[in-house]
């Protein structure tokens, strides 16, 4: 091995497991790619996770890069106070997985040799300008995983119309900025709101301005900067505002659809078209996602970005039923790769669905379709080549 590098996780009750896999994957792929991979498990006693770093970091050659998904660990100093990444001068690549909002605290952190990923294209513009215009952004698509378990031949496929994800109350994020009992920032909220739900193109950046800007409000300094969270939060009510939406239009145009989450929150849908399954660990989905016909997705609000679910179920040969952004567009040139939707049709999607099934080597294609474009461009093995690019110029730009 002549090129190393070091991935974190962190394998503690409450981490997303799906998060520890995907940085598994991406370090077999790294593997395969000729890099000695140290990983770092944030879980273990402090002892042992010191001695660890430590023998990563000084390891012969020094490392070319530091991969966290989520960004874990982003704050770690030396003994000198500086940024770690700094005084070793070794690049720290920070996947973010939801907006730059989220991860404010990260992103404000000042490191030099800090690069934070961001899956949406349009978000970068939104993090430069609003939280920190001196930090190293570059554009971080998300990809698709395959399962080990070979798909199930199509037609035998058990599941015609699956969703997996969460569903949450939108009506409880309303509450949050409701309670703040603040009038230009309810009002701020319901335009924003307003904004969202007419456009699925519109980015979260471009709502933001138009709503301030509708209100005469031509800087955060006069909403506060808990303002980053108040986004954050309206972002979530639309997002479960449009899956409920989603899935119970679908249930009253009669279709069944197997949903696959909380089965707490799912049950709160109340509807008897909607087969209500448990969560499900990333092995378990993604074997589903092969057991699937059509699979159903959602993008947050964004003009350049799309899901891993999206990719990953193409991956496992379903057919993607899923709103439509640029980026979507772009990466699927071909509209034979997945079946569109607008938000404000369910009805129709319903029909398409239903005709789709009723005509099974037409769904089969579409399927076959995403799957060869999703492969070519959108796996694993393209996301860590990129990561590379990104730690190689990265390097030279600071050395």
């Amino acid at each position: 091995m002549n090129k190393n590098c070091i991935i974190y996780l962190k394998t503690s009750v409450g981490s997303p497991k799906y998060i520890i896999d995907w940085s598994h994957a991406y370090a077999d792929v790294l593997l395969e790619l000729g890099y000695g991979v140290a990983i770092i498990d944030f879980s273990t006693d402090e002892k042992t996770l010191t001695e660890n770093l430590l023998k990563a970091l000084n390891s012969n050659p020094k490392p070319e890069f530091i991969l966290s998904i989520h960004g874990h660990a982003y704050d770690l100093q030396a003994g000198d106070g500086q940024s770690i990444y700094d005084h070793y001068q070794i690049p720290f690549l920070a996947l973010t997985l939801d907006n730059p909002m989220v991860y404010h605290g990260s992103i404000k952190y000042q490191s030099r040799y800090t690069f934070c990923g961001l899956y949406d294209k349009s978000d970068l513009d939104y993090a430069v300008k609003y939280i920190n215009p001196n930090k190293n952004y570059f554009f971080a698509p998300n990809v698709g995983f395959s399962s080990t378990v070979p798909p199930t031949p199509f037609h035998e496929r058990n599941f015609d119309i699956m969703f997996c994800g969460t569903v949450f109350e939108p009506e409880i994020y309303k509450n949050y900025w409701k309670k703040l009992n603040i009038p230009h920032i309810d009002k701020l909220c319901e335009t924003l709101v307003e904004l969202l739900l007419s456009d699925n193109r519109k980015s979260l950046f471009e709502a933001m301005e138009e709503a301030l800007h509708r209100h005469g409000i031509f800087s955060l300094d006069g909403v506060g900067n808990s303002f980053h969270t108040i986004v954050s939060v309206v972002s979530s009510y639309v997002r479960g505002y449009r899956r409920t939406a989603l899935l119970k239009g679908l249930a009253q145009a009669g279709l069944e659809v197997h949903c696959f989450g909380h089965k707490k929150q799912l049950e709160k849908l109340e509807h008897p078209n909607l087969i209500i399954h448990d969560f499900l660990y990333t092995r378990e989905y993604l074997e589903t996602l092969g057991r699937s016909k059509i699979v159903l997705n959602t993008t947050p609000n964004g003009k350049y970005s799309t899901t891993e679910r999206l990719l990953s179920a193409m991956m496992n040969g379903a057919a993607v039923a899923t709103d439509i952004n640029d980026y979507i567009e772009q990466c699927f040139t071909d509209n034979t790769s997945f079946i569109g939707f607008s938000h404000k049709d369910y009805k129709a999607l319903a029909d398409k669905l239903s005709y789709l099934l009723a005509s099974p080597q037409k769904l089969e294609e579409i399927a076959r379709n995403g799957e060869e474009a999703a492969k070519k461009n959108h796996t694993v093995r393209h996301g860590a080549v990129d990561l590379i690019a990104v730690a190689e110029t990265g390097s030279l730009l600071l050395s």
